[in-house]
């Protein structure tokens, strides 16, 4: 028997206030009684950047690494904000990289960046990768570069994903290995068919460092995830502590979490109204 459950307000829940940013996810809106949905949650309170490019000047500077590129937006015109973006066109011989410099991390915090992904099939400079080795790393190293260590693999799916032949922003955490005073972050491509194949963009990176003086607190359980930690990335799957909840426990979950600075100070405490309605299971009829 399965229970549908009322997590639609907190299903996809993205806040915004004060300089806190927050984004919590359930695993699943029905789930079999006596099973568990897992939460999760991510964000920051606005820290320092650690590192930021728009392009908007054209060829970045600031850079360890660049791989030749064009900034004339072939692919989309008006590009992700009406800007100038960065393509890896058929003047991008393989492999394609974007390398940072070496960044102080220690604090932790996330990277987001816009990415777009050509269509397969289309001429060139717009033509997409398709295959599942030609997608893009996103990758750091601690070593100067000897070795790298993958964060996220986009695999283009057939070269036909909407998720990525749009501009889409995509945000991680910073994984616990890459929060060091000497990071190096990189964009990686390395299975190219040919120079005029498997095309692809970014624009508007930035690496913020978390703030040390918030945390996440479930309500629920009162787990949390650290000072200065950005808790987990949406929809990864991953367990975040016990934040299991249980179909007959739902009752308890009319506030989901809150934002505390070290001190204890309420003022950031939030109380989402779209939240206020106590999550409940429902009996599905018999099919």
């Amino acid at each position: 028997m399965r229970f549908p459950i009322a997590l639609s307000a907190f299903m996809w829940a993205a806040s915004s206030f004060g300089q806190c940013q927050l984004t919590t996810n359930a695993s699943d809106l029905s789930i079999t009684c006596g099973s568990c949905v897992t939460l999760s949650a991510f964000g920051n309170g606005s820290g320092n950047v650690a590192f930021t490019e728009n392009f908007n000047s054209g060829a970045p500077t600031g850079w360890q690494f660049t791989q030749s590129a064009q900034f004339n937006n072939p692919c989309s015109p008006g590009g992700v904000d009406g800007t100038t973006h960065l393509w890896m066109g058929p003047g991008s011989i393989n492999p394609r990289d974007m390398v940072t410099l070496p960044l102080d991390l220690s604090l932790g915090g996330s990277i987001c960046f816009d990415m777009l992904f050509a269509v397969q099939g289309e001429d060139s400079p717009c033509e997409g990768p398709d295959e599942p080795q030609e997608g893009v790393y996103l990758e750091y190293s601690i070593d100067g570069g000897a070795s790298w260590i993958t964060i996220n693999y986009f695999d283009p799916n057939g070269g036909y994903d909407d998720q990525l032949t749009n501009w889409n922003n995509w945000c991680f955490a910073l994984p616990p290995g890459a929060v060091t005073p000497n990071t190096i972050i990189r964009w990686h491509q390395d299975d190219v068919t040919d120079d005029i194949y498997d095309h692809w963009g970014i624009d508007n990176v930035q690496i913020t460092l978390n703030d040390p003086n918030f945390s996440i607190t479930w309500l629920h359980d009162g787990y949390n995830y650290g000072l200065g930690a950005p808790g987990e990335q949406p929809d990864s799957g991953m367990p975040a502590g016990n934040n299991h909840l249980h179909g007959t426990d739902l009752r308890w979950h009319h506030h989901l979490y809150r934002i505390r600075d070290r001190y204890g100070r309420g003022s950031s405490d939030r109380d989402d109204r779209r939240q206020r309605h106590h999550p409940v299971c429902r009996r599905l009829r018999d099919a």
